[in-house]
């Protein structure tokens, strides 16, 4: 499984000052990932991508002879080159890979009213479940919310109606597995859902793991 840790911290790494729960309670432990319980992640994008039509770009400015200012943006635009209102496919299929695949071991906590998060053994991410959150990023500004609802804890951001993204955590009843399903909606792809399964993890796991 590649490294991908920048971008998992990015999307988990946020905090609010809000009310929250004293404790994670069934989610708390340590998890490891079982990949055979879980979903695929490539026949997933091979599905949505079956019927992806590449974005055209969209038609550049001529300029007016008569205006300086206008032939300066037609120029400018002349030396950047094409430009699309959406990723290309190959963009956003390694967007959506970098954005789904899942962590191999989660570690969850509790500590006053946060919700600590440690993903591949790293530093645990702060997590307050309460007031919306924002983030700037390459993609543009998210509005970021946690929410905790009977030890089911989820992680939404919305840049727009067409890039969402979310996170939800909660464990079986009937085996105690964690269920970690994310859903992802981007413009012009179906919107993705993966099931991603963890089991209790026992130390000998975690030692084999690293």
């Amino acid at each position: 499984m590649p490294n991908l840790l920048p971008a998992v911290l990015l999307t988990w790494g946020l905090t609010a000052a809000a009310a929250a729960p004293p404790d994670c309670g069934a989610l708390c432990g340590r998890w490891q990932l079982d990949p055979a319980a879980s979903d695929a992640l490539e026949p997933a994008l091979d599905a949505a991508f079956a019927k992806f039509k590449e974005p055209r770009p969209r038609r550049m400015k001529e300029g007016n002879p008569a205006n300086i200012d206008s032939m300066n943006k037609a120029a400018d635009e002349a030396e950047l080159g094409p430009f699309y209102e959406r990723p290309k496919g190959f963009d956003l299929r390694k967007e959506i890979t970098r954005t789904l695949t899942p962590p191999e071991k989660l570690e969850l906590s509790a500590t006053g009213s946060d919700i600590l998060v440690a993903i591949n053994g790293y530093k645990p991410l702060t997590l307050t479940p309460g007031e919306p959150h924002s983030r700037t990023d390459v993609y543009g500004t998210a509005e970021i919310t946690v929410g905790w609802r009977k030890e089911q804890l989820t992680v939404t951001e919305r840049y727009d109606r067409q890039r969402q993204y979310t996170r939800h955590l909660a464990v079986r009843r009937d085996d105690g597995a964690l269920v970690l399903t994310q859903q992802i909606t981007r413009q012009g792809v179906p919107a993705l859902t993966l099931h991603s399964i963890y089991r209790r993890a026992t130390e000998t796991a975690l030692e084999s793991g690293r």
